[in-house]
C-alpha cells in the first residue's frame, strides 16, 4: 500500500468525506464482489456494500509503517548521535553509560575511577552541553 493509499485510509477512517469517496472509487470492484458474497444476508445490494465498505480498524496504516516518520525518526536519532559526538571524550562517556545503559552514579564512578560527585557533576555539565548541541540542531527550544 503506498504512503498516499495509507493517508487516504486514515483520513476515511476519522470521517473525512473525500478520502472516503477515493477509497470507495478506487476499490469499487472489489467491494462489489464482497457484497455479492454477502447478498443472501442483506434485503438488498446497497445495504450489503454498505456493510462492506465499512473499513475495519486493522486497515489503519501504521505509524511505523510510514517511510516519512520512518525519515524524521532516523533524521532525529541521527542528529542526536551527531550532538552526543560533539561532548568531550569523558563527557560522552559518562552521559552514555548514565543515559544509554542505565548505570547508577556510584557504578559511573568505579568505572571510571573518580568519585560520585565528580560523575554527578560530569554528567550535569555534560547534559547542559548536549542541550545545547540539540538546539543548534533544532532538536531542543
Amino acid at each position: 500500500m503506498t504512503t498516499q493509499m495509507r493517508h487516504c485510509v486514515r483520513a476515511a477512517q476519522q470521517g473525512d468525506k473525500l478520502a472516503i469517496e477515493e477509497l470507495l472509487q478506487t476499490f469499487k470492484h472489489f467491494f462489489r464482489r464482497q457484497a455479492d458474497e454477502f447478498k443472501d444476508y442483506y434485503p438488498n445490494r446497497e445495504e450489503a456494500l454498505s456493510t462492506v465498505t465499512d473499513l475495519p480498524e486493522s486497515l489503519m496504516a501504521s505509524e511505523n509503517d510510514d517511510p516519512e516518520q520512518h525519515y524524521s525518526k532516523e533524521e532525529i536519532r541521527w542528529k542526536t548521535w551527531r550532538a552526543i559526538g560533539r561532548l568531550p571524550k569523558q563527557h560522552r562517556k559518562i552521559i552514555c553509560l548514565r543515559y544509554f545503559h542505565g548505570y547508577s552514579y556510584q557504578d559511573i564512578a568505579k568505572e571510571c575511577g573518580m568519585s560520585k560527585s565528580s560523575v554527578r557533576n560530569y554528567v550535569n555539565s555534560g547534559t547542559e552541553k548536549l542541550k545545547i548541541y540539540l538546539m543548534e540542531e533544532g532538536l531542543a527550544g
